[in-house]
């Protein structure tokens, strides 16, 4: 009895939902829309100029030998190989036979086909597409722990992203979500679209990384 009652009284709850017009919200909020707009653009005197983005890896002696290879595939391993008579891979080699820690190798600056002419750069077979040219140099940290740090300055096409995501007007939207819907206002949606440049300018100097 108890199962036929909750059985009836399922189907009639279910009727009485299909029988109910739908309800429409309206989701749009123009006024707070152009309260977060403002407050989350920059004043029209300043501006954001990105102009670099860093990268650093570590290798302890267990990794040497990538970091040599790397160096390899960068065009180094001869004196001299770059017009200033720098030799990273004799340098590394090099730590182990000191009595002391410490020390750090400037490499220069690293350009390739792509990049604006610099004097007595050193020239790379490739950067990550964001960056038009690079400066790195080695860091000896301990005697067991190296650092290669390298400055990427970012394309003009890259210089103004940041700026450019924070002054772009932006209106409310909804996703529908289990159970109801989410709101996506001009705030929650520059911040995401911050952390994918973000996001896109890591992996990009990772995949760089990587690839050495």
């Amino acid at each position: 009895m108890v199962t036929n009652l909750a059985k009836a009284l399922r189907s009639r709850l279910a009727r009485i939902r299909r029988s109910r017009a739908p309800v429409v919200l309206d989701l749009s909020f123009p006024e707070r829309d152009q309260r977060l707009n403002e407050s989350s653009t920059p004043p029209p005197e300043e501006h954001i100029d990105l102009r670099c983005v860093w990268g650093i890896e570590f290798y302890t002696p267990a990794y040497a030998d990538r970091l040599e290879s790397g160096l390899l595939q960068l065009g180094w391993g001869a004196s001299g190989a770059d017009g200033l008579k720098r030799d990273p891979i004799a340098w590394l080699r090099g730590l182990a036979r000191r009595r002391y820690s410490g020390g750090w190798l400037n490499l220069g600056v690293l350009t390739t086909d792509h990049s604006p002419p610099f004097f007595m750069s050193h020239h790379v077979p490739t950067l990550p597409q964001s960056a038009e040219y690079a400066q790195a140099q080695i860091s000896a940290i301990s005697p067991s722990l190296v650092a290669l740090t390298v400055c990427f300055a970012v394309r003009e096409e890259f210089s103004d992203s940041i700026d450019d995501i924070l002054r772009e007007p932006r209106s409310s939207y909804t996703t529908p979500i289990p159970r109801g819907s989410r709101i996506h206002d001009p705030y929650s949606q520059k911040v995401e679209a911050l952390e994918e440049l973000r996001h896109t300018l890591r992996s990009d100097v990772a995949d760089w990384f990587a690839g050495r």
